[in-house]
């Protein structure tokens, strides 16, 4: 999102006459999500779709070390106060508008005292069913024009929509049955990934959408995205063994699953 004031940067003894983008910029930011980390959007809440039965029990699998999460994110709560079932089900199938940064004026070290020109901000709206990139940006558009604030612009810079695909998938069995071959317990199923990455690009633009199983080799300090993102060497060497398996596997549920339909068929009795 974009707001624009003078044509350069100027002095701030203009800043009493001359509009200022960075004000601007966060007087609409503050419409869109509330005090309490609402998305307030209108009409965006009505198009998320209810949690289906069996995504809700893969849900009571997954538990979240909020203890140990608010230590190492040095937090002292979550947003609204969630905890145990309503946490994990946020996390998961919760949408998400994020300001990633905002960029306006003078940021640097030492005093400077300036009227902004322009001010940006970037943010990333996380998708669930039954959400789209052209819904989000048609209702943001719409939301700021219904509060006056036609003169923003919105910039969309890159998206995908979402992917997800059933626990009995080919790829998700190869992905399930392999787990505790390598790592010697069964796995922790989401039948959403709360993060994002270019499996909805690939996999989710396709009617019906592509099936896809996502795992990594992250561990709990790797801290994706910031500051001394790391993995273990360890943990890559065991990642490179579990892919191994899993396209083993893959192989052979696809052959078993080809005999299994030809079998059918060849018993199938012939009509005339």
């Amino acid at each position: 999102m974009r707001a624009y004031g003078a044509n350069t940067d100027l002095h701030s003894k203009w800043g009493g006459i001359v509009p200022n983008p960075a004000w601007r910029l966060v007087q609409a930011l503050a419409t869109i999500v509330s005090p309490k980390g609402v998305i307030t959007i209108d009409g965006f809440n009505t198009h998320v779709a209810p949690v289906e039965e069996a995504d809700a029990k893969m849900l009571k699998q997954i538990e979240v070390d909020e203890a140990g999460l608010k230590r190492q994110f040095k937090i002292g709560g979550w947003v609204r106060n969630m905890s145990g079932r309503t946490l994990t089900k946020e996390l998961i199938f919760g949408p998400t508008c994020t300001i990633c940064g905002i960029q306006t004026g003078h940021t640097d070290a030492g005093a400077k005292t300036v009227l902004p020109g322009m001010a940006r901000a970037r943010l990333d709206f996380r998708l669930v069913p039954d959400l789209s990139p052209e819904l989000i940006v048609k209702l943001l558009r719409a939301h700021l024009d219904a509060r006056e604030f036609h003169d923003i612009e919105i910039i969309e810079i890159a998206s995908a929509p979402y992917a997800k695909s059933s626990p009995t998938s080919t790829v998700a069995r190869a992905a399930i049955e392999t787990t505790a071959e390598i790592y010697g317990e069964p796995p922790v199923v989401y039948p959403l990934d709360p993060a994002s990455g270019p499996v909805g690009a690939v996999c989710g633009v396709n009617l019906p959408p592509t099936p896809v199983v996502s795992f990594g080799i992250a561990y709990a300090g790797s801290n994706p995205h910031g500051p001394n993102e790391n993995i273990r060497l360890s943990d890559f060497i065991q990642g490179i063994k579990y892919f191994g398996r899993v396209i083993d596997r893959l192989a052979h549920i696809s052959r078993d699953d080809f005999k299994e339909r030809n079998t059918i068929e060849a018993f199938l009795p012939i009509t005339r």
